[in-house]
């Protein structure tokens, strides 16, 4: 007859603890694991460490269940967020910038990018035409002059390899205005990594 009890022995650490830390295994007497699930971790760990263990680990990754296992972790909400602190890191790697960048020259010759580059650049004229729109060269060439010919964020000068972009201060989607209040010159760099956030000046 099996007897189970609130507090069982760990065999790997001998400690007395609750029948919550061992896994349930029906082929032991007792109905729980004879180690702890802390201990049951730590010697898988250091298994699949071994060469032996990575070649179980591969196969059974490869194996239906394994696959099966995997879809549902990725699915869940810890999986997500997992996977993406494990893209991140990937891409800070010089391998996983070269695979960036290649992605992403790639999409950007696909129709799908083509055509959100012309939804995004037509939303852009449609606001344009409704924004006040005053900006003169004159003006343009005075608030370059003003910041020393420079970026306005990072300071870098401007030349042919660094032309000179017109931020909005107060972003178009916001309700801003070409207007010489509410633009700045700024490098392309600047630019693009403001994005439409408002900028306080």
């Amino acid at each position: 007859m099996m007897v189970v009890t609130d507090i069982l022995k760990c065999s790997c650490c001998h400690r007395l603890l609750p029948v919550a830390e061992f896994a349930p295994r029906r082929d032991r007497p007792r109905g729980y694991a004879y180690r702890c699930k802390h201990c049951c971790a730590a010697a898988m760990r250091a298994r699949y460490h071994t060469d032996a263990g990575k070649v179980v680990l591969r196969r059974y990754r490869q194996s239906a269940r394994g696959r099966a296992v995997l879809a549902g972790y990725v699915a869940s909400h810890a999986g997500k967020l997992a996977h993406r602190r494990a893209v991140r890191k990937y891409q800070r790697t010089p391998r996983g910038r070269q695979v960036s960048q290649r992605a992403m020259h790639a999409y950007h010759r696909t129709a799908k990018y083509r055509a959100l580059v012309a939804r995004a650049s037509h939303a852009r004229r449609i606001r344009e035409a409704g924004a006040p729109n005053d900006l003169t060269d004159r003006d343009w060439a005075q608030l370059l002059a003003d910041q020393n010919y420079a970026c306005a964020y990072c300071g870098r000068p401007f030349s042919h390899i660094c032309p000179p972009t017109r931020d909005h201060v107060m972003p178009l989607s916001h309700g801003g205005g070409l207007t010489k209040n509410n633009v700045l010159p700024a490098c392309q760099s600047c630019n693009s990594s403001k994005g439409n956030r408002p900028v306080a000046v």
